[in-house]
């Protein structure tokens, strides 16, 4: 058994497509979403591969304590984790943007996670 990746938003499109190429890398898979009802689809979708779904959010700080409690007990190391989430920000091209919104994006989006 190999180690599985973590992918964080996994229902999504982006976490669907990162599920789509570790399965077909034949890499074990732990699907992390907020969409139960999307993970069973995703199961559904690969019955062949190994893909865990484990329904959870890193959306405020207790949840990503939860989350990361239930992959401890899952008792398997991670081989790495890809995150595919989305910020609920404006839509649009960066150069049409106010001059801090690439710095409030990252911020927002990208900085608790990698805390």
């Amino acid at each position: 058994m190999n180690a599985p990746v973590l992918i964080l938003g996994a229902t999504g499109s982006v976490g669907r497509g990162l599920v789509a190429a570790a399965v077909a890398a034949g890499r074990a898979v732990v699907a992390v979403a907020r969409d139960k009802p999307g993970l069973q689809q995703l199961q559904s979708d690969f019955p062949a591969a190994d893909i865990t779904a484990l329904p959870g959010s890193v959306a405020s700080d207790a949840q990503g304590a939860r989350l990361a409690k239930a992959v401890q007990r899952l008792g398997r190391p991670l081989s790495g984790v890809m995150v595919a989430v989305c910020g609920g920000g404006g839509r649009g091209r960066l150069l049409d943007q106010p001059a801090n919104a690439l710095r409030d994006s990252l911020r927002d989006d990208l900085l608790p996670h990698l805390v």
